[in-house]
């Protein structure tokens, strides 16, 4: 019987290690449509390599190169080194063009319109 006591805490154990682990990760954000205007076509990568956080950004590409015009960052986030990184990234959700501007959505609701002639950026709400 001892035996299955240690068993058991050990399962206990790692059920409540790996449990907390798992808790700490977020799945992956969901892709947002691409939209276009005059050959360019426009998108929010939810992670860009060169950058210090994941979402915020929208490309500007060519539609038929697909050259990078230009990369700009819609918002930033604020990171607390006592929490994991991951669960902190707050992603974009939406994009859509009005005239001139892209209407950008994030996962906690705000909207931020882009100038596209002069990328300024202001939040709508």
């Amino acid at each position: 019987m001892p035996e299955m006591r240690i068993i058991l805490a050990y399962i206990i154990c790692a059920s409540i290690l790996y449990g907390a682990n798992v808790c700490a990760k977020r799945a992956a954000p969901a892709p947002v449509n691409k939209v276009e205007m005059n050959s360019v076509v426009y998108s929010a990568p939810p992670f860009v390599t060169s950058e210090n956080q994941n979402g915020g950004y929208v490309e500007a590409r060519d539609k038929n190169s697909n050259e990078l015009l230009w990369r700009l960052k819609v918002y930033k986030t604020e990171y607390n080194n006592k929490l994991e990184r991951d669960v902190q990234d707050i992603f974009i959700t939406s994009i859509k063009l009005e005239g001139g501007v892209i209407l950008v959505t994030d996962e906690k609701g705000r909207v931020f319109a882009v100038n596209l002639k002069t990328r300024g950026v202001v939040r709508n709400k």
